[in-house]
């Protein structure tokens, strides 16, 4: 899987402006604070510890785990009934050969063995067709119902995802906090920055701007502007060579897109087992 929020390429070319990709902020512990390695030491001791939000985080995680592995024992469940109905209808399909043998015996003693006899082979073939008939069709539902409900699984765990984060900036504003200082820390070197939130960070935001100022080294000022456009949660930062996007939902958009793309392997490669 993709790094959720890439690094970005500083360099600029002429007078042309580049578009800076994000680098993952999150992975190796999210919302962990990056440590400075120059000047800005005493800065890092103001974030809460590591192992405070490592035990956040597994907490959140621990959750997200119960509610997705119910997911999946109600996806087996399902497909357990639907085993069981074919089961059944097997069966049903069996029972009604037997009867028809039998049916078919009775009938030729009463109009002749070889009629009877003929008749019953007739009835015997036809059901046989109507078993195959109904268990392929069984089989063609079962793994349809397998393949939809994988897709829907992907839906329920990244929403699940995004309100564990979202309540987790709720609960504990400093992992916001945490998030704005690692963005700055991508561009530090840069001399124009300016900060767009969601309007209702933008207070939170404005709170830390003197602090935030001090991670930049070429900066002479911030600027930090509310835009109710973004999402909630959206940070966007810009700088004169591009903009990092460190929106929580693009991010999380982005790591559905690409859990999509590997369900949709799954069902060609199965289809071209077949």
């Amino acid at each position: 899987m993709s790094k959720i929020i890439k690094s970005l390429n500083t360099v600029p070319v002429d007078n042309e402006v580049k578009t800076i990709n994000i680098r993952n902020l999150f992975e190796n512990n999210n919302f962990k604070p990056m440590r400075q390695e120059d000047e800005q030491g005493d800065e890092q001791d103001q974030l809460p510890s590591k192992e405070e939000l490592a035990k956040q985080i597994e907490e959140q995680l621990q959750e997200a785990e119960k509610r997705a592995t119910q997911i999946i024992v109600d996806a087996e469940a399902h497909a357990k009934d639907i085993r069981e109905l074919l089961q059944l209808e097997r069966q049903q399909a069996e029972k009604q050969i037997e009867e028809a043998i039998v049916a078919g015996r009775e009938q030729g003693y009463q109009e002749g063995f070889v009629k009877g006899q003929q008749d019953g082979e007739q009835t015997y073939m036809s059901l046989i067709d109507q078993a195959k008939t109904i268990i392929s069709q069984s089989e063609f539902e079962f793994e349809k119902t397998i393949d939809s409900a994988e897709p829907v699984m992907i839906d329920l765990a990244v929403a699940l995802t995004k309100r564990i984060i979202g309540k987790h900036l709720e609960d504990n504003p400093d992992n916001w906090s945490s998030l704005l200082k690692q963005v700055m820390l991508e561009v530090r070197e840069h001399e124009h920055v300016k900060i767009y939130v969601h309007p209702d960070w933008y207070m939170q935001t404005t709170q830390q701007k003197e602090e935030l100022e001090q991670l930049l080294s070429h900066t002479e000022k911030l600027y930090i502007y509310p835009d109710a456009g973004l999402m909630e949660n959206g940070c966007v930062v810009e700088t004169q060579y591009g903009r990092i996007d460190a929106t929580l939902d693009r991010q999380l958009q982005e790591l559905k897109t690409l859990l999509i793309e590997k369900w949709k392997e799954g069902p060609n490669e199965r289809s071209g087992t077949h």
